[in-house]
Formats: structure tokens, sequence, C-alpha cells
């Protein structure tokens, strides 16, 4: 069963641009993660949210300390600060095209 994460984000100057956040995922998330997707969008001036999707919560899981340590570093670098895992549960229904 798949499996998501979903959390929140702080940045202390303000979200940064699409163009920026799209840089910073692909220097901090892409080539180095098993998850098959991974979503982030703003909710306001100062907060965006993600939601990584997993194929299982085993894989999940093995990479929650590599995950973390990513968050530790990237939220130095970049003024940002992670506010909370919001949810962290199996999908019950996904409409796959």
């Amino acid at each position: 069963m798949k499996f998501a994460v979903y959390t929140k984000w702080y940045w202390e100057n303000g979200v940064p641009t699409p163009a920026e956040l799209k840089a910073n995922m692909n220097k901090a998330v892409s080539g180095d993660t098993t998850a098959e997707d991974v979503i982030w969008w703003k909710i306001d001036e100062n907060h965006h949210q993600s939601l990584i999707i997993y194929p299982s919560e085993k894989i999940a899981e093995e990479e929650l300390t590599k995950r973390q340590v990513k968050r530790e570093k990237s939220s130095a670098d970049n003024n940002r600060t992670y506010a909370e895992v919001i949810a962290k549960a199996g999908f019950l229904s996904c409409l796959q095209r």
C-alpha cells in the first residue's frame, strides 16, 4: 500500500518564488529518494507544505533517518524551519490514470 508523509515548513524571510523552490527541491530531493512523488505548495507568505508519496510504509520508514538529516541541512542553508509532520498514513484510494 502506498504511504504519504504530509509536512509543513516555515520560511522566516518568506516562501521563495516557484523557480527558487524548484531549484531547492532538485538540490535537496532529486535522485536521492525512493519516493514516487514529492509535491510542494505555498499556503501563505511564510509557509509551504509538502506531500511525499512512497511505494510503502516500510520504504518511508527506511528513508526517515536520511530525510531528517537532509531536512536539518536544508533548513540551516535556507533559513527555513521544519514546522511539523501533519500526517503519515497509508492510502485508502488513489485515482491513477
